[in-house]
């Protein structure tokens, strides 16, 4: 669970933003995050965040983002999960090849391939061990 815990991270710096950041499938075994279904479920979502916004009479400028936030690994139906999420109006960041090699490059300068070697990129985590953040 990665993705969940790196924006853990983020949203734990000092800045204040004004947005509301909330993982709406935290609790989602691994099994069922893949891209397309990911996309599926924020879909989903947004429809329902949009109607929600429209009968509280909210300013469009104020209408909820959905993103789903993913990497690339060996999924088959990328292509796929992007024309859904256009089609839908659903944000996209997309980590390739491997979402763990993005939280490393927080930390140091990274030289090499990580292609298909995520686990080269969590070794070298500074905190790779540590509770509440590890990558698994």
């Amino acid at each position: 669970m990665t993705e969940p815990q790196y924006i853990d991270i983020v949203r734990g710096k000092p800045a204040d933003t004004g947005v509301e950041v909330r993982i709406a499938n935290a609790t989602v075994p691994g099994s069922q995050r893949k891209p397309i279904t990911l996309v599926e479920a924020a879909a989903r979502l947004l429809r329902e965040e949009t109607r929600a916004a429209k009968k509280a009479g909210l300013d469009k400028k104020l209408w909820p983002e959905v993103w789903c936030l993913f990497d690339r690994d060996q999924h088959q139906q990328i292509p796929d999960a992007f024309k859904l999420a256009k089609e839908a109006g659903v944000e996209v960041a997309f980590s390739h090849p491997c979402f763990e090699l993005w939280r490393l490059l927080h930390h140091k300068p990274v030289h090499g391939s990580f292609g298909g070697v995520c686990g080269e990129a969590v070794r070298q985590l500074p905190f790779s061990g540590s509770p509440g953040q590890s990558s698994t």
